[in-house]
């Protein structure tokens, strides 16, 4: 495993229209936090890295899981295992367990809900055993009433991995991340320790994206 993940320069499209420059480094074992409104630039540097936008391969051994998970005809189980090897799925079921989804398995995909969804999605992505996780938004699909539970487990999955995730919530980045990294307009705007930034906004337009003003 390298000990740092760094990507420099990432720009999207080829105009830099919504990336135009942007860097990210992520320790082996840190949880960096990308924070920013809708349409700042999170999910674009995510997809970027993981190879899914067009003409792009992967920049790195990621797991990745989008915004939306996406699910295909066939089973819940099915599902949880695609892309997974025989250790990686056996993990993946205990998972879905730990997530409270694993009786979900014998359905049609289709019945699902969108946090049910969200869990069999975790599941699949923290089973994987790439040294880089991705996560879009990874606690925004779940009742207010599990995301403690479900934070929890991304913490104790991602603990000796690097983790990047997307948000743009205050008690997430708290919950889960080490480092935050502020975003909007496809531009880095602070970054560092959670508690600095949080507590020490760079300028206005920073605190007002944080909520703090």
């Amino acid at each position: 495993m390298p000990d740092r993940f760094t990507f420099d320069d990432l720009v999207y499209p080829t105009d830099g229209s919504v990336l135009n420059g942007v860097g990210v480094s992520i320790g082996a074992r840190e949880s960096v936090a990308l924070f920013g409104p809708n349409g700042g630039g999170k999910t674009s540097v995510m997809r970027l890295i993981a190879g899914t936008v067009a003409r792009a391969k992967p920049l790195a051994e990621v797991t990745y899981l989008p915004q939306t998970p996406y699910l295909f005809r066939g089973t819940v189980e099915s599902n949880l295992t695609v892309g997974l090897d025989g250790a990686e799925s056996s993990d993946a079921r205990l998972l879905a367990d730990d997530l409270e989804v694993g009786h979900l398995l014998s359905r049609p995909s289709g019945e699902l809900s969108g946090g049910e969804a969200q869990r069999i999605g975790l599941a699949r992505t923290l089973a994987s055993t790439a040294p880089l996780v991705l996560l879009d938004e990874p606690l925004a699909p779940i009742n207010a009433a599990g995301r403690d539970h479900v934070a929890e487990i991304i913490r104790q999955r991602t603990a000796e991995r690097a983790l990047l995730w997307a948000t743009h919530s205050v008690e997430a980045v708290r919950a889960i991340a080490g480092r935050l990294v502020v975003i909007d307009e496809g531009a880095v705007l602070q970054e560092g320790p959670v508690g600095e930034v949080l507590d020490s906004p760079a300028d206005e337009r920073v605190a007002t994206i944080l909520g703090t003003i």
